[in-house]
């Protein structure tokens, strides 16, 4: 599965939920494609989908991205990795990542998008060994495929 990312200010997506499905037609950015998503609407069959999922509030530096991504019969399994750094470098430019991942075209039927977010902290960019034990968070988002 294709994925791809976009670095958004945090008020365009505030409030917004953590984990989206929607056609990729649906707008020309992945920030587009995100805000136009809504909980529980029916999704056509044999278009192209993607599911977006939005990171944590990350500084300048702090990186996230996918390290797998593959369907387990209808389940979307996708795995997430999150590189943050100690210190004060939140006030540093910070943003979110909207990280989008193709799902491709469905047939009609019930599925399931299952995000494995792996957190790893360091003492900053230059230092890659960890200060404390990886953090691991999942997110699940059944969803609709109509005929």
């Amino acid at each position: 599965m294709r994925s791809t990312q976009q670095r958004v200010e945090r008020e365009e997506v505030l409030d917004r939920a953590p984990l989206v499905v929607i056609e990729e037609a649906a707008g020309q950015t992945t920030l587009a494609r995100y805000l136009h998503a809504a909980a529980g609407r029916p999704l056509a069959a044999s278009v192209e989908l993607v599911a977006i999922v939005a990171s944590p509030l990350l500084a300048a530096g702090e990186t996230v991205g996918v390290v797998r991504a593959a369907w387990e019969g209808p389940i979307a399994a996708i795995d997430v990795h999150v590189r943050r750094h100690e210190g004060d470098r939140i006030a540093n430019d910070p943003a979110v990542v909207l990280v989008e991942v193709a799902l491709g075209p469905l047939s009609p039927g019930s599925y399931q998008v299952v995000v494995t977010e792996t957190t790893r902290h360091s003492r900053d960019a230059s230092h890659a060994e960890e200060s404390a034990p990886p953090e691991t968070r999942v997110r699940r988002l059944g969803f609709v495929v109509a005929g």
